[in-house]
């Protein structure tokens, strides 16, 4: 199916700035940078294809919300600093940017707290800690506690917490919780898909979890 042209560029610009993954990426590594880039560097920046880059580049342009400098042997890019729109760009990116370190640091605040009532480890698992999770997937939270009461409460309160959260931050939590004897006995049947959650999750407090897990 081929791709609907964006129309009423001048009525509803943001359509046609944000349209798509790959203009969101240009505007992402150019943000805030006080030096022009090349198309090559761009596109490296952004894990994206040249060909990816080079089609958003020249809409971006078209659009004037991109500027080339003149007489550099390489096409230069830059943010235009006179566009209309460049300094609520600038804005929300930059806003974007605090987004994941502010919500990690509120969970992170709430784990410090449960530490001090016997949890060993609170970590994000899953597609989250990945970033491959898509809209409406949760954020996965895993709790360890010394025992299976203290892992129920804290699995209750950032439950509680997670109603805060979503409302600010739009996150919804999937919170798990096991007493570490518990989580070890299960460790030692882990399927696949438990080993690499695992492997790949972002301690909040504690240090890895797989140790933590394999220890004796």
């Amino acid at each position: 199916m081929a791709k609907t042209p964006v129309t009423g560029c001048f009525s509803t610009p943001l359509d046609a700035i944000l349209g798509t993954r790959a203009k969101i990426a240009v505007l992402r590594v150019l943000s805030g940078l006080a030096s022009p880039l090349g198309m090559r560097e761009i596109a490296r920046r952004s894990g994206m294809a040249y060909r990816s880059a080079e089609v958003a580049i020249k809409e971006l342009t078209q659009l004037g919300i991109l500027e080339r400098i003149d007489g550099s042997r390489e096409r230069l890019l830059r943010i235009s600093a006179t566009h209309r729109l460049a300094g609520a760009l600038g804005a929300l990116l930059r806003a974007e940017e605090d987004y994941r370190p502010a919500l990690r640091a509120e969970l992170r605040a709430l784990a410090e707290r449960a530490k001090r009532e016997g949890v060993v480890e609170v970590a994000i698992v899953g597609l989250a800690a990945r970033q491959e999770e898509r809209i409406g997937d949760p954020l996965e939270l895993l709790i360890l506690a010394q025992d299976e009461p203290t892992a129920n409460r804290w699995v209750k309160t950032f439950g509680l917490a997670a109603q805060e959260l979503e409302r600010r931050f739009g996150a919804r939590l999937s919170v798990t919780g096991y007493s570490l004897e518990r989580a070890r006995q299960l460790w030692l049947s882990r399927t696949v898909t438990a080993e690499r959650s695992i492997a790949t999750a972002i301690p909040l407090i504690g240090g890895e979890v797989a140790e933590l897990l394999s220890a004796r």
